[in-house]
């Protein structure tokens, strides 16, 4: 492997310590910088010139990716796409920067002096704090799906906000999606019986509430392809036949309609859609 090939499987972004234990000269980084195919950051990093612009920045700084920015980097759900955040050391002498986001705090957990991503733990840490508690949540239950962090490693953490440590509390493993997460933390703020992942008919509903109400979530993800629209549409045919309410919905409908899916939601669960019991068999009510 030459230096660019070593770079480019680093992000696009490698310390200089990392390039000398793999072998890598001065020399040889030298000509890949004077042929312009790679370009020095501050004064121990080496980058592609393409890098992501945020990694070049928090190197340039001395800091780290942080927050939202490093979320987003380890592959997390995110919806805020905004400006870069960046952690630097609490005496770092980093002026306010425009459209710069500094986080000056002492790192909870520690990470590699060669790193440029801000660690794990300290990723949900500023969320907690930065960003309104359902798209920290959404950020929370995304590691704890994807592996990031052990849930044992978050119950245990001596974490510094009281917003850390009440998503500490709420977060979980199953939900599917970051519109899963969101939809389940807004159905429980209702004070509704909500259960996930569900198996029904011999496949996993996202969201059972009650014992007959059924809310299906269309992430990318898992809806993407003819083929799984179709096998959707046929278990939600079944769920119907065998006396199931059924409630599917996407992004655009969490995100963007949610006014609107939720008094469907409501007024399923006043109709007693949630307990498969028709209404009128518990009002007294005598047709002729």
């Amino acid at each position: 492997m030459d230096v660019i090939a070593f770079v480019l499987a680093h992000a696009g972004i490698a310390h200089r310590r990392d390039l000398a234990a793999a072998g890598f000269t001065s020399y040889r980084i030298g000509i890949a910088i004077r042929s312009g195919t790679l370009v020095p950051l501050g004064r121990m990093w080496i980058a592609t010139a393409s890098v992501d612009p945020a990694l070049a920045l928090a190197a340039s700084i001395g800091g780290r990716i942080a927050c939202t920015t490093a979320a987003r980097h380890l592959g997390l759900w995110t919806l805020t796409h905004d400006t870069p955040h960046v952690a630097v050391p609490p005496t770092s002498k980093v002026p306010r920067l425009d459209g710069v986001r500094l986080h000056r705090s002492i790192p909870l957990a520690p990470v590699r002096r060669t790193s440029i991503v801000e660690s794990i733990v300290d990723v949900l840490a500023h969320v907690a704090v930065c960003l309104p508690r359902e798209e920290a949540l959404v950020i929370w239950e995304s590691a704890l799906r994807l592996g990031r962090i052990l849930p044992s490693s978050v119950a245990h953490i001596p974490w510094r906000s009281i917003a850390a440590q009440t998503l500490a509390n709420a977060c979980d493993v199953l939900s599917d999606s970051g519109l899963e997460t969101m939809v389940v933390d807004r159905l429980r703020a209702l004070g509704l019986p909500v259960r996930q992942q569900v198996a029904l008919l011999g496949h996993n509903v996202d969201i059972l509430i009650g014992s007959r109400l059924v809310v299906q979530i269309d992430g990318w993800e898992h809806h993407s392809s003819a083929k799984d629209r179709a096998r959707d549409n046929r278990h939600d045919a079944r769920l119907r036949a065998a006396g199931y309410r059924v409630i599917r919905i996407g992004y655009a409908e969490v995100v963007h309609g949610w006014a609107a899916i939720e008094l469907e939601i409501v007024t399923a669960v006043a109709q007693l859609a949630h307990s498969g019991v028709h209404p009128r068999a518990t009002s007294g009510w005598v047709g002729r």
